[in-house]
């Protein structure tokens, strides 16, 4: 690798949490509230962060992001917009993901036709991320039948481009960012998680570092967004208990280093302890495991491990002492890499092994 990879141009700007809607009738229009009843049946759970200010119904763009829903009969469709072009795999059954794309204002699109009469289970899932397009669902036209929201272990991922899937379906490290080559179904995170049978969250955007991001800005930054339901706005508030997470994955760093920025300095370690500070706020009995990245260079990797590390000290100091260091190690060339230096299928695989190994340690699972 020619230095250090940039993790992503800068954009214009799990699973399941608790939270589940309530369709009002497998053909009527969602409700505007988070049920209560997470823990109850619904006719749909989405997994992940979602927005419901709007009466007309939720709004979703991190990568990730889930909708599960068990239906009876051969055909189910849905009504979507989105604000962009959002790419979602298409899951019936537990067969091979089919690709759909979605884009501009609200219309119905399909999601099973021609099945055995029945049950069945769709999983749709977001590839892409919140500046690629931001999806409003309003019904299903179809015949759901209600269903308790997944239970079991669930992990939090909390990163960059890397977690994204940026450039991994594409062919080397020269193309640049499209949709198409975005999949974060096949990251790191998401192969971990399908390993180690966990619900997953993910919370990342490409771009994002903890003091400063690629571009070099200092606002919006990562730390600023983790509390919101909507990357990209700012007046959208995340209710974190709706996502209890067992495991939390840190994976940032590589932003604030690469493009050419150089070493952050003192206030990147003081940036990154006061993300965990906020995340073990939100998760008070969670193992925070940080992650170095793959994408940095022996000299600014070395440092990002040094400064990681000492925000685990100074947050042992403070009696938390439920955090790890994962070693990531440098992405080989021999791996291959997807579009601008980003990690390979390869190295995502490498990665998401290194991650099961971790936390099958720290949680005998």
């Amino acid at each position: 690798m020619p230095g250090d990879a940039a993790t992503a141009p800068s954009p214009p700007n799990t699973t399941l949490p608790r939270d589940a809607l309530d369709a009002a009738d497998a053909g009527g229009p969602l409700p505007a509230k988070a049920a209560e009843a997470s823990r109850s049946v619904a006719s749909f759970h989405i997994v992940g962060r979602f927005d419901t200010r709007d009466p007309e119904g939720p709004r979703f763009g991190w990568a990730g992001t889930e909708i599960r829903a068990r239906f009876s009969g051969s055909d189910l469709k849905v009504e979507l917009a989105d604000t962009g072009i959002s790419h979602y795999d298409v899951t019936v059954d537990g067969g091979p993901p089919r690709l759909l794309d979605v884009a501009g204002p609200r219309r119905t699109y399909d999601l099973a036709s021609g099945l055995a009469p029945g049950l069945h289970e769709l999983v749709l899932t977001k590839r892409t991320e919140s500046f690629a397009g931001v999806t409003q669902l309003f019904r299903f036209v179809g015949d759901l039948v209600p269903m308790d929201p997944p239970s079991g272990r669930r992990i939090e991922l909390i990163g960059d481009s890397i977690t994204c899937g940026f450039g991994v379906l594409g062919p080397d490290a020269t193309c640049g960012f499209s949709p198409e080559t975005q999949s974060e179904p096949i990251a790191w995170g998401a192969l971990a998680a399908k390993q180690l049978g966990a619900l997953r969250m993910v919370t990342a955007v490409s771009g994002m570092g903890v003091l400063r991001n690629f571009d070099g800005s200092l606002t919006d930054t990562m730390p600023e967004r983790y509390d919101r339901s909507l990357a990209d706005d700012a007046t959208s508030a995340w209710t974190h208990d709706a996502f209890a997470a067992d495991v939390v994955v840190v994976n940032l760093g590589t932003n604030d280093f690469a493009g050419g920025k150089g070493d952050p300095g003192p206030d990147f370690q003081r940036a990154y302890t006061k993300l965990l500070t906020n995340v073990r706020g939100r998760h008070a009995d969670a193992w925070i495991v940080t992650a170095t990245s793959p994408m940095l260079g022996p000299e600014n990797g070395a440092k990002l491990r040094a400064y990681v590390a000492g925000a685990i000290a100074a947050r042992a100091s403070a009696g938390d002492t439920r955090l790890s260091l994962l070693e990531i190690g440098t992405q080989s060339a021999l791996d291959g890499y997807g579009c601008g230096y980003h990690p390979s299928i390869t190295t995502h695989r490498r990665m998401a092994t290194l991650l099961v190994n971790h936390v099958k340690t720290l949680m005998a699972w």
